[in-house]
């Protein structure tokens, strides 16, 4: 994961990656969580997995860039311990250029 800075981003700061053996993952105690990031022109497609529940794709491919974006929303979940695992594809929609998947942050609520 490599490190971009932009005063657009939280802290201003993210990791990204377009390695499709990379991958992230955040641990958190709470009822739900959101994945934020960045969608753009040179961003391909994600495998999101909760608890290592079957996996979701993430397509974070858009015409202009929108900085600080939800992503992705767990919904509510139970109380407790959760394992979010967010891993690039090296995958993309015909009209992107790339195949980065960047982490801004991950919110989690906290009951």
């Amino acid at each position: 994961w490599r490190r971009v800075r932009s005063t657009h981003l939280s802290g201003a700061s993210y990791r990204c990656s377009a390695s499709a053996t990379a991958s992230v993952t955040f641990t958190f105690t709470g009822t739900r969580v959101r994945w934020i990031g960045t969608r753009g022109r040179a961003f391909g497609r994600a495998m999101l997995s909760i608890d290592g529940h079957k996996a979701v794709v993430v397509d974070l491919y858009s015409a202009s860039t929108a900085y600080r974006h939800i992503l992705w929303d767990s919904g509510e979940l139970a109380s407790g311990s959760h394992v979010l695992r967010v891993a690039p594809t090296r995958k993309k929609t015909a009209a992107a250029t790339g195949y980065t998947v960047g982490v801004d942050r991950f919110d989690a609520l906290v009951p």
